[in-house]
């Protein structure tokens, strides 16, 4: 009789932890949020290289606008719809005067005042695809991504080689031989770029 109502009580016990979680799985998947894009707290960063041990050289630029679509009932179908402009004149890497030979040699050999881009596929592996536009020709760059209720970030190498815009490359690199000529003697600018992107999140509950 004692052993049938520990077993008793015992079950009661479990049925009522298992009534509360399963109230509480309910709550959580009866919530109602929305998701909506931080624009005033992104941040878009890039990396170039020179010398022939590939030392980096950091920037961004001042005039990037990322949009997207206004609420979304996921954080996935927010991201989903993230495109952005960049004005290539309002580069920045805290050297007026690199600033100024960056656009003019390197943008403006490639007769790209403006770089636009959207996402186009954001994968289940932490593979995302961005269509980027630059030199008149839309290239598809993949990169690795981190996908939260608060941030989504992504970070990538692009080849400017596969924008056809190896004569930027030349020309920056031509004006500035001396500044990227390393110990060896070499003056070498590498046409490979690290892209950063942090994006920010706002999460309502309705």
């Amino acid at each position: 009789m004692k052993k049938f109502t520990y077993l008793l009580f015992a079950g009661l016990i479990l049925a009522a932890c298992g009534d509360k979680s399963t109230s509480e799985n309910a709550s959580a998947a009866n919530e109602k949020v929305s998701y909506s894009y931080d624009a005033e707290n992104d941040v878009l960063e890039w990396t170039a290289f020179k010398f022939t041990e590939k030392t980096g050289v950091k920037g961004t630029f001042n005039t990037v606008e990322v949009s997207s679509i206004s609420e979304a009932k996921t954080a996935e179908d927010l991201v989903a719809s993230l495109s952005f402009k960049i004005s290539t004149e309002s580069v920045e890497t805290q050297n007026p005067e690199r600033n100024g030979k960056i656009s003019k040699f390197f943008f403006g050999t490639i007769n790209t005042p403006e770089i636009t881009g959207k996402l186009q596929e954001l994968r289940k592996d932490g593979k995302a695809g961005f269509e980027i536009n630059m030199n008149g020709k839309k290239v598809i760059l993949f990169g690795d991504y981190t996908l939260s209720d608060e941030l989504f970030t992504f970070k990538a190498t692009l080849d400017v080689a596969a924008w056809d815009a190896i004569g930027g490359i030349e020309a920056l690199n031509k004006e500035c031989k001396d500044l990227h000529t390393s110990t060896d003697g070499v003056s070498k600018l590498w046409p490979e770029v690290e892209i950063n992107l942090s994006a920010p999140i706002i999460k309502k509950v309705l």
